[in-house]
Parts: structure tokens; sequence; C-alpha cells
């Protein structure tokens, strides 16, 4: 009949290191997170090794004993803890075409020099046009000052 040590507590095993029962003895091993080096428990670097549970939305960062995941931008942690697609569109209302759920950016407001001199920025969904400013019309492809006929 085997003694089991590590129920007994008659190990040795402190710190880092745990007992694990074998039979007709015990074993010292590093904790979970942890492995050995020359007689040594030292942090064991998941991240490095792969031996994460991160998937291709997240990335892994170490910690001492463990890991996290944190997920790429664009992508926030569920009550799951897992990376979900943010709607930048659900989040961002105003700037939505229903019923698509398209994100139309205001190319007018984001790029300033959108337009020629004497033109105005018109936002049109998924992008803009450039219209002649009232007082002028186009004229070889430039907007001119109307003339009177």
């Amino acid at each position: 009949m085997d003694i089991n040590e590590c129920i007994e507590k008659t190990h040795n095993c402190s710190g880092l290191w745990v007992c694990s029962n074998r039979l007709g003895h015990f074993q010292c091993v590093c904790k979970t997170g942890y492995k050995e080096v020359e007689g040594d428990c030292i942090d064991a670097d998941e991240c490095l090794t792969n031996e994460h549970n991160c998937n291709e939305l997240s990335n892994c960062s170490n910690t001492v004993g463990s890991f996290e995941c944190f997920c790429k931008e664009g992508y926030y942690k569920n009550a799951t803890k897992h990376c979900n697609d943010i709607d930048e569109c659900r989040e961002d209302s105003d700037n939505c075409v229903e019923p698509k759920y398209l994100c139309n950016i205001d190319e007018c407001e984001e790029h300033p020099g959108y337009c020629k001199h004497n033109e105005e920025c018109v936002n049109t969904e998924g992008s803009a046009t450039c219209q002649c400013k009232r007082g002028f019309r186009k004229i070889s492809g430039r907007c001119e000052v109307e003339q009177d006929s």
C-alpha cells in the first residue's frame, strides 16, 4: 500500500515546488506556470513557447507564473473572456448607413484639403464629392467665377 506523502504532509517541497505523489515515493515539481532550470523553478514564458490558449484575435502577454490574453485593436473581451469584433457602427451610430451597418466616414471632416480652391466638399455614402461653391461654375475642370452673359 502506497503512502501519499503529499496528503500526509511528510514531504519537503516548499516555495515554488509542489508535491507530486508517486508509487512508493513523492517528487517535488514546479508549480503550474513555472519550469525547472538547474534545480530552480523559474517563470515559464507561455507566450514564447505557445503554451497558452490565446486565439488569433488576441495577443499573449507573459506574467509571473501565468499569462494574459489581450484582444487586438478592433476587438473587445466578452464575459467568457473571448475576443469579439467591435461593431464601430453600433458604437458610433451617427456615422452609420442603415440597414447595412457600414461605417460612413466623413471624408470632408477627416481630410480638410479634399477639394480644390473654390470647391466645397459634400460627404456621400462611402466617399465624398467636390462641387463648385455658390457663384462659381465648373469650366475645364476648375471652378471659375460665374460671369453674367
